[in-house]
């Protein structure tokens, strides 16, 4: 309508009059046009921005959280304003995740349903229960589908962390549905582990976060029917990013590991090691809590016998590689405690042991101590007492069978041990053989098991820490490697090539961890902890190509170790290969 009044005018006036009118209306609209093409261009680089920002915001989250929010931006952004907040905060994220579920903040409001999702999948994260809870009852509120997968996962994250209280959301929550998920939970709270298992497997699951969950479930049931072999098949056969599985797979690993005899106890040991050490690296990585994968390293280190490896793993930087909530977190108290004393690190280990709480923990430790220092101020008979003391306050089979493990090894009577062997058959085999080796008349302990290394990987590897205790830690390595050729074990000698390190015999170091991976072949879960000695081992003696192409092999192995690629930084730095070394370190490049 103004267009044609413009018009009208124009034609009505003379023509000097109409000139000066066209000409001051052009520029108007020029400068009109021009403001609004300048605004759009304005609103474009700020979408850009914005964009760009949320990129290397989702950059801190994990991988899963990280696709979800920027398929999210695409339709709510809301996320770009999230993200903005969260990706500051580092440790303190799930903090301000409860602070949202106690009060939404206002660009919350106007969130879908996949929004309330993937906000109780963060605060699952990074542990916050209750927030998580919120979330996805808020995404059931909001019509988020599939009902029953919502529903359970609301009821996985209760308030006072017990099943009571995931059984009575279920019982409030899941009435009246035919889901076989909701029946599958639910036997498994009542303990049905063979029915939630059938159930189970009639359910389908509709993307990657919930085959995760399918997994957890599967996994559990199939350990608590004592199907061990078959959970660790399906824990191995999922994505290990996802949160929690490589959590449960080394959890599984490691218990596979102490009650397995001893070439298998190794061996899992070993891949539980790497596992843990994978999850732990992936959970710094976006900043959720690391320890529970930390502490489990620790306890595959000293299951796989490589105390040096475990204390520099307990230990925070720059003595070791824990980061400090990882150190100061009381379940690695007890931890670096064990290894304290298990490696003469005795004052360390007594100070320790005294902030210890009464019970199991505290009584392993001590006995651990005792042992260590047998024959320096500590006799038999002291050692002998103090396990025993461990096996009374045990209250589980495993710290039962810990509790033997001593006993048998300071040549103690053994108590019957009838009701482990359905657990630890072969283990159980082990200690009594063992104990019947120690047990000969007239003989010191280490006569009588250089008499008896050829019967058994466990004398062998009982002799080594022996040696090792003693100090001879030269000859420890060589009973290893020896041990290692005639069992033709790959792990043993992987043993040994740590003792070798430990005792500065670097060019034996590196002989026996380059055997141990010709042994064991390629997918092999121990060659990690191999690459990481030779690297240590080359550099050490001024080989730093070797050294380089060690490192190179770890980062293939696991991208998001940071000791791995500031080796690789160094290696490549000391070679005077400076561009390598620059690209290495701040472009993810591997040279």
């Amino acid at each position: 309508m103004l267009w044609m009044v413009m018009e009208e005018s124009v034609r009505a006036a003379d023509p000097s009059q109409a000139a000066l009118l066209v000409g001051t209306w052009g520029l108007q609209t020029t400068k009109e046009e021009g403001q609004k093409t300048r605004d759009q261009i304005q609103e474009l680089r700020q979408d850009v921005r914005g964009r760009d920002g949320l990129e290397q915001a989702v950059s801190t989250l994990s991988s899963w959280a990280a696709e979800e929010a920027r398929h999210l931006a695409s339709s709510w952004p809301g996320v770009i304003k999230c993200m903005s907040i969260l990706h500051t905060l580092g440790r303190q994220r799930g903090d301000v995740l409860r602070q949202w579920a106690d009060t939404h903040p206002a660009w919350l409001e106007d969130a879908p349903a996949g929004t309330y999702a993937w906000l109780g999948h963060l605060a699952a994260d990074y542990d916050v229960a209750g927030a998580a809870r919120h979330f996805f009852e808020m995404c059931l509120r909001e019509g988020g589908h599939p009902p029953d997968y919502y529903t359970v996962l609301a009821a996985l994250h209760p308030e006072d962390g017990t099943e009571e209280d995931a059984r009575a959301y279920l019982d409030t929550h899941g009435e009246g549905s035919s889901s076989p998920l909701l029946a599958a939970f639910r036997g498994f709270l009542d303990g049905a582990w063979e029915q939630g298992l059938v159930d189970l497997r009639r359910w389908e699951s509709h993307d990657a976060r919930s085959a995760a969950i399918k997994t957890h479930f599967e996994a559990k049931a199939l350990l608590n029917l004592q199907r061990l072999e078959e959970a660790l098949a399906v824990l191995r056969g999922a994505d290990e990013s996802a949160s929690g599985i490589g959590l449960t797979l080394a959890a599984t690993l490691l218990e596979h590991a102490r009650s397995s005899r001893t070439t298998n106890r190794l061996g899992a040991g070993q891949e539980a090691l790497a596992v843990a050490l994978r999850a732990r690296n992936n959970r710094r990585s976006w900043s959720g809590d690391s320890t529970e994968a930390a502490v489990l390293a620790v306890q595959a280190a000293v299951v796989s016998e490589d105390l040096a490896l475990a204390w520099k793993l307990a230990r925070p930087v720059p003595e070791g590689e824990a980061e400090p909530h990882e150190a100061e977190d009381p379940r690695m108290g007890m931890q670096t405690a064990l290894v304290a004393a298990m490696t003469g690190r005795w004052r360390e280990a007594e100070e320790l042991v005294q902030c210890m709480p009464h019970g199991f923990a505290r009584a392993h430790a001590s006995a651990v101590l005792a042992e260590s220092r047998e024959g320096r101020g500590t006799n038999t008979a002291d050692v002998q007492r103090l396990w025993q003391e461990a096996w009374e306050v045990a209250g589980t089979e495993g710290e039962q069978f810990t509790a033997a493990t001593g006993l048998a090894s300071s040549g103690a009577d053994l108590p019957d041990l009838s009701h482990l062997k359905p657990l630890y058959g072969e283990r159980v085999q082990e200690l009594e053989l063992l104990a019947r080796a120690l047990h000969a008349e007239g003989s010191d302990p280490l006569s009588l098991l250089r008499a008896n290394v050829t019967r058994s990987p466990a004398i062998v590897v009982a002799l080594a820490e022996r040696y090792h205790r003693t100090g001879d830690i030269a000859l420890a390595a060589e009973t290893l490697r020896d041990g290692s050729a005639e069992w033709n074990d790959a792990r043993l000698m992987a043993m040994a090539a740590g003792l070798f390190l430990e005792a500065k015999d670097h060019r034996q170091a590196g002989e026996c961890a380059q055997e141990a991976l010709r042994m064991a072949g390629p997918r092999w879960a121990g060659q990690g902890r191999m690459y990481a000695l030779l690297i240590e081992a080359e550099a050490a003696d001024g080989r730093y190509d070797r050294a380089t192409d060690a490192a190179l092999r770890l980062l293939e192995l696991d991208p998001l170790d940071i000791d791995a690629r500031w080796a690789l930084v160094k290696c490549y730095a000391l070679r005077g290969l400076l561009d390598l070394a620059w690209q290495a370190l701040t472009t993810g490049g591997q040279g």
